[in-house]
């Protein structure tokens, strides 16, 4: 799928198009674009999908027993455990990542979300780029592992794990050498 990721993304998201080409910071885009239109729907298409999350709710919790939904108790806490994600999710980085993320599955195949925790605002969303991402479905097509490759600076890596970094990372942050790459593999 790379190949093609890699066309889709040089024709209707330029800015990712790095999958199975290298640039480097600051290079020009390809000289190959001369209409916009594809650009720009895939902008609009991310747009819309965007805008109709920011609609409304978008998902609404319920019991499984019809039985349950109609206990007045039930219902009202269910509502507040509702009400408690759509907050979370509202006090997050979620709106801007995910209209990252819809920018991505508008135009590449296999876009990817990722969710952790966060001291600060309980939950931190992250749209993983393309290239960094390998899938693999068991024999149902359900998506079952995915393993990322990553590079981070001393300070990105330091910044997200602390000391658990590792040793060495560690040790070039107390150095204040913070701007060596490492290679990070992220799997699931």
């Amino acid at each position: 799928w790379s190949d093609l990721a890699q066309v889709c993304a040089k024709y209707c998201s330029p800015t990712k198009a790095k999958i199975t080409s290298e640039r480097s910071e600051g290079e020009r885009l390809s000289p190959e674009i001369y209409n916009s239109v594809p650009i720009e729907a895939a902008l609009v298409a991310a747009a819309g999908f965007q805008q109709y999350l920011a609609a409304g709710k978008f998902f609404a919790y319920e019991y499984e027993d019809p039985e349950m939904n109609e206990d007045t108790e039930l219902a009202d806490w269910l509502y507040e455990e509702q009400e408690g994600v759509y907050s979370t999710l509202n006090n997050s980085n979620f709106d801007e990542k995910n209209g990252q993320f819809f920018q991505d599955l508008v135009v590449l195949p296999g876009a990817t979300m990722h969710s952790e925790s966060d001291p600060d605002d309980i939950v931190r969303f992250e749209s993983i780029p393309f290239e960094e991402v390998l899938i693999s479905t068991n024999a149902k097509g359900i998506v079952d592992e995915l393993h990322r490759m990553f590079r981070y600076t001393v300070r990105q890596a330091y910044g997200r794990w602390g000391d658990k970094c590792g040793k060495v990372i560690t040790e070039l942050f107390n150095k204040n050498k913070l701007s060596e790459k490492f290679t990070f593999l992220h799997s699931v």
